[in-house]
């Protein structure tokens, strides 16, 4: 005589009856990690060192041009200068030539988005007064 052999298959058990569905269990919801020494999601670049004032070559200050000189300044993901430009000139070439290499000498901390540091624009701003 064949022998039965007890199966328990999809939505079964041994004897053949229905067994009841698994009790659900819940996943308890994750809890966000807040990311080291981030403070501030979004952050724009600042400016941590600014160069001393250069001496200025008596040519240019022969010109007796006052005026603010802006340097558009691209600031890398590390605090790097990536490029910097002038923006606005002073009205004189010399001394914005000068606002470019103090902008360059500049230290930077980059801008951070998601508290991940990121390439961004900084306006860099250097005012000459004629003497």
């Amino acid at each position: 005589m064949p022998k039965l052999i007890a199966s328990t298959g999809p939505g079964g058990n041994a004897s053949g009856a229905a067994s009841a569905p698994p009790a659900a269990t819940s996943t308890p919801a994750p809890t966000p990690v807040p990311t080291p020494n981030c403070t501030a999601n979004d952050t724009p670049v600042e400016v941590i060192a600014t160069p001393a004032p250069p001496d200025i070559d008596a040519a240019a200050r022969g010109d007796r041009v006052s005026g603010i000189a802006q340097v558009q300044v691209t600031v890398g993901a590390s605090g790097n200068v990536e490029n910097a430009s002038v923006l606005q000139s002073s009205g004189s070439s010399p001394l914005d030539l000068v606002a470019v290499n103090m902008a360059r000498s500049a230290e930077y901390a980059p801008a951070t988005h998601a508290c991940k540091a990121i390439t961004a624009i900084y306006t860099f701003r250097v005012k000459f007064i004629a003497w």
